[in-house]
């Protein structure tokens, strides 16, 4: 038999996010040297790679592949190599700092493309995979017939990287969703401002409005809904500190309302993105039950009735 004695190799490639690093992204500077395109050569910061590194926490004795990934997890280049908790390059550097990564010819224009965009969440993301190898065989007649090699390979740890230097601020917001006119918010409510971004957001100015629709930016400002944050490091989140609880206008009509929170009204923070800045919710605000009721019935009668115990209106 021609296919025995013969090594057949099976490779299976599963990838298994187990687990990421958090959502914010991490910074990973990536650049096309001039004059290297025949070469597919792409530039990559290992002082960022190994910022990144250093936040997967690797055991002393780890040993695993650091890989840039598109956002599917789909292997792109092999960046590093950790043997028992040493890192070891898999790439020449230039310039003491910039790993000289190459690429396939199928992945190679894509990445050209990617860097030419700049764009602040290029789809990317360095990931930590672990393979391991099973061996197996079957014997016919007492002789090796067939020999498999099974690689299962595991993603145990991955991050979104950007190019982008910048602070990137999302609100959100907890809150009573049904309220009365001149109500005071404060069970259940908070504003919560979080930077996804690389660097620190300094004096962070929010806002809180009441808007008939989703157009936030002719909201009628609330009551004590104002407040400013001082600092914000990259991947901290901050309870917005409030002068005192946030009220409904009195004259509030009964109606659905929209509950904006917005930040950084005056656009003072450089972003990666300012799409996510405002937070709308849904609010409804219903007429207070009244008091009492009085009926005026100048010729009516109310005459109890002993049968059935009860009040008739004649």
């Amino acid at each position: 038999m021609k296919k025995s004695l013969l090594f057949i190799a099976i490779y299976l490639l599963i990838t298994c996010a187990i687990a990421n690093a958090g959502d914010r992204l991490r910074v990973l500077g990536m650049q096309e040297p001039k004059g290297d395109q025949e070469k597919r050569i792409i530039l990559v910061n290992s002082g960022h790679l190994q910022a990144i590194i250093d936040e997967f926490g690797l055991e002393p004795d780890a040993s695993a592949s650091i890989e840039l990934a598109d956002k599917n997890g789909k292997p792109l280049a092999v960046l590093a190599k950790i043997k028992k908790g040493t890192i070891k390059w898999d790439h020449d550097l230039r310039d003491g700092d910039q790993l000289e990564v190459k690429f396939s010819k199928e992945d190679f224009p894509s990445m050209q493309q990617i860097i030419k965009e700049n764009a602040f969440r290029p789809g990317l993301r360095v990931q930590l995979s672990e393979s391991t190898t099973k061996v197996s065989s079957s014997k016919m007649k007492g002789i090796f017939s067939e020999v498999k090699m099974e690689k299962e390979k595991f993603t145990l740890q991955w991050v979104e990287v950007t190019f982008a230097e910048l602070a990137d601020l999302a609100p959100m917001l907890k809150y009573p969703v049904n309220v009365k006119p001149g109500q005071a918010m404060e069970d259940n409510f908070a504003v919560t401002v979080s930077n996804n971004g690389t660097v620190e957001a300094r004096d962070v100015e929010v806002r809180l409005v009441l808007s008939r629709d989703k157009n936030i930016s002719e909201g009628i400002p609330l009551e004590n809904g104002r407040g400013v944050i001082a600092s914000l490091a990259p991947g901290q989140s901050a309870t917005l500190a409030l002068p005192g609880p946030v009220i409904i206008p009195a004259d509030a009509q009964p109606d659905k309302y929209q509950l904006g929170v917005v930040v950084d009204p005056e656009n003072k923070i450089p972003e990666m993105d300012k799409s996510n800045n405002i937070y709308t919710g849904f609010l409804l605000v219903a007429a207070p039950p009244p008091k009492c009721i009085t009926m005026g019935m100048a010729k009516t009668q109310l005459v109890f009735q002993p049968n059935g115990y009860g009040l008739a209106i004649l």
